[in-house]
């Protein structure tokens, strides 16, 4: 028996500060930090225009296919085309790879951004935050605590003081260019 795509998850929150307030772009624009184009920017940090995941050691821990598994994929019916004209895109993420072979590989997805007001309600305002629910897909032998912990390490590297599940005091706010709050919600293989 050969089985495919059955991933774990990890849930992760990130949140973002900017001033403790909201504050009119047209006083405080281009000075007060915008948390909404910061987590923009912290986000695509995190993976480049292939979808290639950029946080360090994050495919560390992928067991390759065996031979058998390769086989098995390479026997798969190719229906990216059709799953690409259904779905309406032009381009997938992978860097070439089919979306079967994909299925082997952590991954991570950004499933939902939050930050002040779009559309019609939108405001000129400086937002107080912003925030993502971030998915890791977790593959065979990746522990979705040292996912969790690469991907601290990486924000970390992004120049953010970070604090685990409670909100940054006042002094950490001001002492510190960048803050942001990361929330494990949990994971299983």
């Amino acid at each position: 028996l050969v089985s495919f795509g059955n991933r774990g998850i990890l849930d992760v929150d990130l949140k973002v500060y900017g001033p403790v307030r909201g504050l009119h772009s047209g006083h405080y624009g281009n000075w007060a930090p915008n948390p909404a184009m910061r987590l923009a920017q912290l986000l695509a940090s995190m993976k480049n225009a292939s979808g290639r995941v950029l946080i360090d050691g994050f495919y560390e821990d992928v067991v390759p296919l065996t031979e058998r598994e390769k086989q098995a994929v390479a026997a798969l019916p190719a229906i990216d085309a059709e799953l690409m004209r259904e779905l309406q895109f032009g381009r997938p993420e992978g860097g070439g790879a089919s979306l079967a072979e994909l299925l082997g590989q952590p991954s991570l997805n950004v499933r939902g951004l939050r930050s002040a007001y779009v559309g019609t309600e939108a405001q000129n305002v400086v937002p107080e935050v912003a925030e993502a629910s971030i998915d890791i897909r977790l593959v065979k032998d990746i522990r979705p605590e040292r996912q969790f912990r690469r991907l601290v390490a990486h924000i970390v590297k992004q120049g953010y003081f970070v604090v685990e599940g409670r909100e940054p005091t006042p002094e950490e706010r001001r002492s510190h260019p960048a803050v942001a709050r990361v929330d494990y919600g949990g994971g299983y293989p």
